[in-house]
């Protein structure tokens, strides 16, 4: 039977290390690039930059730093 925990730990071990280098959100998903960012061309020929890595979140999330929280899936919503 598949550990789930340890299944996700030992997959976004990559990320260990790297420099977060980029936020973003689309509606409620957050992308974060991790690693040096590049300069690519998108299908439209636009350029953009990305990250060596890209965790796309769609999900319930929290940032944290050193412990306290910096942002939520929540303040994507704005004031209520």
């Amino acid at each position: 039977m598949i550990d789930t925990r340890k299944e996700i730990e030992r997959r976004l071990s990559v990320l260990d290390g790297l420099e977060l280098s980029r936020v973003h959100h689309a509606a409620d998903m957050l992308t974060l690039s991790f690693g040096p960012l590049r300069q690519v061309k998108n299908f439209k020929g636009m350029v953009k930059a990305v990250g060596q890595w890209a965790l796309h979140v769609q999900c319930s999330w929290e940032l944290e730093q050193e412990g306290s929280p910096v942002a939520a899936r929540e303040d994507l919503c704005g004031p209520r």
